[in-house]
């Protein structure tokens, strides 16, 4: 299972979470993070998506996912850095799965199925 938890981003406070099976990927369920009031969106690598930033910056707003290499290439020095600056945002959200995760004793959660 995996857990997607939008929050604000000066108060850090979770204003929408989903819940989904582990196979789907976590840019399918951006919009559903979204609630429409964002001047920015901080993701990592799994939120790229060129056409959605595309849109959010013809808004005027800004698009602070982190940076992905082209295929077979390190990431530049300016993509590294890039990448450094939006974790802060990051530790907002761990902080809600922590208390899912310890508070609630789902440090490991299994999922048994039929088969």
């Amino acid at each position: 299972m995996k857990l997607h938890v939008g929050t604000d981003e000066q108060l850090g406070l979770a204003h929408s979470a989903v819940v989904t099976t582990a196979k789907v990927h976590d840019s399918q369920v951006m919009e559903e993070l979204l609630h429409g009031d964002e001047q920015s969106i901080y993701g990592d690598r799994a939120y790229i998506n060129e056409a959605k930033q595309k849109a959010f910056d013809a808004s005027g707003r800004q698009w602070r996912v982190q940076r992905r290499s082209k295929r077979g290439a390190p990431l530049n020095h300016r993509d590294r850095q890039w990448n450094r600056r939006p974790k802060q945002g990051a530790a907002k959200v761990g902080t809600y799965l922590n208390v899912i995760k310890r508070l609630w004793g789902h440090s490991k959660v299994r999922y048994r199925g039929t088969g």
